[in-house]
């Protein structure tokens, strides 16, 4: 009886497994896979933007950027100067356009640069490369002038630029502090001064500067000389006869704190007496530490019947 249910179960489960494998299930099917491409290149650009002075010519800095798009209506941008292959130049006047965009010229003259990123040229950048005009800095040389006691200085144009060296568009500027009185810039270098009741030396200073932004500055002295005095002949005295050669008159103004006093030819204050020969021409002159004021000639006859000697000859001055 154990025997008889023992075998059955056994049947059972051999017909249980046959079972399953009579109906088997469909296999199960993987997921499709998109592979994206990213942004696409859409175009390059160029553009100039920055100059460079590079040995004294004009070099101009071109960058290239790539345009990409994503597919739904975005777009973005890269700087890919540095990347760029095959720079060109439509122009001989361009000697070479390195990898960073760099262009400089070998003369003068108008040029346009492109530039290939990943097979695609860019838009090409016109742009004019010049010399530019070279340049020295202004040079600015010191003024004196000197202008009589109570009168106006007027100094047209050039006025103080007449003896400086500067380039073309400089511009003149007087600096402060001004002398005492009235002083006006009249333009060009020139300038109008009335200084009053000022006395000895009046200085101010003036710079050039030049559009390249360099400057030199330089002094301006005017110096207030007395009134010029004038000669006089007021008298001769006749003595005893004097030989030896003839001897100009002459008398020299100096005037050392306002006092004024005369010499002659060798040294000695006035009223002077000179030797003189018989009849001739004696020349006059009254002058100061910077040069003659006046001239003139005396004409010496002697007068019938008297005898020749020597001659107080007395210079009077007049302010």
């Amino acid at each position: 009886m154990t025997r008889t249910l023992s075998f059955v179960v056994m049947l059972a489960m051999v017909a249980s497994a046959c079972g399953e494998s009579s109906n088997p299930t469909a296999p199960t099917q993987n997921p499709s896979v998109v592979v994206s491409s990213g942004p696409t290149l859409m175009r390059v650009e160029a553009s100039a933007t920055v100059n460079r002075m590079v040995m004294g010519g004009q070099c101009r800095q071109t960058s290239l950027t790539a345009v990409y798009s994503d597919g739904d209506g975005n777009t973005s941008q890269k700087d890919v100067t540095r990347e760029g292959k095959d720079w060109t130049s439509s122009d001989s006047n361009i000697v070479d356009v390195d990898t960073r965009g760099m262009s400089c010229p070998a003369s003068v003259g108008s040029a346009q640069v492109t530039g290939v990123y990943e097979g695609r040229t860019s838009t090409a950048v016109s742009f004019t490369v010049a010399e530019p005009t070279p340049t020295q800095p202004p040079r600015a040389v010191d003024d004196p002038y000197f202008v009589k006691a109570g009168e106006v200085l007027n100094v047209p144009a050039p006025g103080v630029l007449a003896n400086d060296t500067y380039p073309a568009g400089a511009t003149v500027e007087f600096l402060p502090p001004f002398p005492p009185g009235t002083f006006s810039n009249t333009g060009g270098g020139g300038f109008r001064l009335d200084f009053g009741g000022a006395t000895g030396v009046l200085r101010f200073r003036y710079v050039i500067k030049s559009s390249a932004g360099d400057s030199n500055s330089a002094t301006v002295s005017v110096t207030i000389e007395s009134v010029s005095p004038t000669a006089r002949i007021s008298g001769i005295v006749y003595g005893r006869q004097a030989s030896g050669p003839p001897l100009p008159i002459e008398g020299i103004v100096v005037i050392p704190d306002g006092n004024l006093r005369v010499t002659d030819v060798n040294g000695r204050y006035g009223p002077v007496t000179i030797r003189l020969t018989p009849d001739g021409d004696y020349g006059v002159i009254v002058r100061d530490d910077r040069g003659v004021y006046q001239g003139g000639t005396y004409r010496f006859r002697l007068p019938a019947g008297t005898v020749r000697d020597d001659i107080n000859f007395l210079l009077d001055f007049k302010r």
